[in-house]
């Protein structure tokens, strides 16, 4: 049964997702005044994925994660401009989480790299996609980095928490 995922992982992966998809227009209200709303609210973004990562502990259980968020967010509608562009700016940023996670190092190193490498390359799918002029705007893939490291780091505080309750068990990812 090596790598199949449990119902009981399947049922959490769809509730985090859910919680990440009806959470986020929220997020962007409240970030809406800033100038890059959305390179700083990646730090919440990404998390969520990274926090999947580290709690399920499985290959690929961030890109069923990510997959899962693109089809929720079309069919809540919340996809907005992106449309069937969605499955592209969420899945891939979760194939990178899932190979970082594959390397073997500590939990915070991964957990960082993660978030910041989720959070830059979906960022920079954002500014290909939708923007034809990328001049200065590359300049804020640097932010990017930092939120979407920031964001792994939640998640790895997330995750400590939820272990010191006892959630689940330990075991080695990809297991």
């Amino acid at each position: 049964m090596r790598g199949k995922f449990t119902v009981s992982e399947m049922i959490l992966i769809s509730l985090i997702a859910a919680i990440s998809i009806v959470t986020k227009p929220y997020l962007k209200a409240l970030a809406a005044p800033l100038p890059i709303a959305g390179v700083v609210m990646g730090a919440f973004y990404m998390m969520w994925v990274v926090f999947i990562a580290l709690l399920i502990n499985k290959r690929f259980s961030a890109t069923l994660f990510s997959i899962l968020q693109a089809v929720l967010a079309l069919a809540l509608g919340v996809a907005g401009k992106w449309g069937l562009w969605v499955f592209v700016g969420y899945t891939i940023p979760g194939l990178a989480v899932d190979f970082i996670f594959m390397s073997r190092t500590s939990k915070l190193v991964k957990s960082i790299l993660s978030g910041a490498a989720a959070n830059f390359i979906g960022s920079l799918i954002a500014m290909l996609i939708f923007t034809p002029n990328i001049d200065y705007k590359i300049l804020l893939l640097a932010p990017s980095i930092f939120s979407g490291a920031i964001g792994g780091f939640l998640a790895l505080s997330l995750h400590k928490f939820i272990d010191r309750i006892g959630y689940y068990k330990e075991k080695e990812y990809g297991e």
